[in-house]
């Protein structure tokens, strides 16, 4: 399930969907990847149009945003709303569904960029293969988005703290 859709078909395979494996990452990080997302520089469909995240951090329009988000849990309600709701109520669902169903997986982001290994551990056995594919697998993921100042941004944790006031993150 992905962007308001099920993944039925990859690639002319069949998906099997016997599992889900549902990523959360800290919803400051998310705020500012869609402010930077939402930007000219690389989708160009901000209600409000700007250049950059850079150009409108420390702005009104910046403030609006992250208001926004804090109270809405998004910056404008996206296409998918009716399916996925918002930032919270999308993690909260997911997670007390984890809580009762084996078969859905939910990591945090973080834990995956500090020990990629370690936070997938469950995929060798999960996929039936051996733990050298997996790490294979994201050798190759990573090799393959590297980052682009778009829509691969940063792949940074807390950079927040690049945008945000000390009274914003508290």
């Amino acid at each position: 399930f992905h962007a308001g859709t099920y993944l039925k078909r990859y690639k002319e395979m069949d998906a099997d969907m016997t599992h889900v494996i549902h990523i959360r990452r800290h919803p400051l990080d998310v705020f500012v990847s869609y402010v930077n997302y939402k930007s000219n520089k690389v989708s160009g469909n901000a209600i409000i149009p700007y250049e950059s995240i850079d150009s409108i951090a420390g702005t009104d329009l910046f403030d609006i945003y992250f208001d926004s988000f804090i109270l809405h849990g998004h910056i404008e309600r996206p296409a998918f709303y009716q399916l996925s709701k918002d930032y919270f109520s999308h993690n909260d669902y997911w997670i007390s569904e984890a809580k009762r169903n084996s078969c859905i997986h939910c990591l945090k982001y973080e834990d995956i960029m500090i020990d990629p290994i370690g936070a997938l551990s469950f995929l060798p056995k999960l996929l039936g293969v051996d733990t050298d594919k997996v790490v294979n697998a994201l050798k190759t993921a990573e090799d393959r988005t590297p980052v682009n100042g778009g829509l691969v941004w940063r792949k940074k944790m807390g950079g927040f703290s690049d945008y945000l006031t000390e009274a914003q993150i508290n």
